[in-house]
């Protein structure tokens, strides 16, 4: 079991796009009757050690942490 750990492809060598899209139906303030839709993107961009999502920002992996 820990040759496998230690022999396994690291999370960053995995590269990945993922682009979608979210909304969120709020009033359109305290107490209103109407509402508003804000749309939220979702965007998680990976290839080796750089990486760019919404969260995170825009970065580069100097030490490979799991999870």
């Amino acid at each position: 079991m820990l040759a496998a750990t230690l022999f396994s492809t690291p999370s960053w060598a995995q590269d990945h796009v993922t682009v979608g899209v979210g909304a969120i139906v709020a009033p359109a303030h305290q107490g209103a009757d109407d509402y508003r839709v804000i749309p939220i993107p979702a965007i998680d961009i990976e290839s080796g050690p750089i990486y760019a999502n919404i969260n995170d920002g825009v970065g580069f992996r100097v030490v490979n942490t799991p999870g």
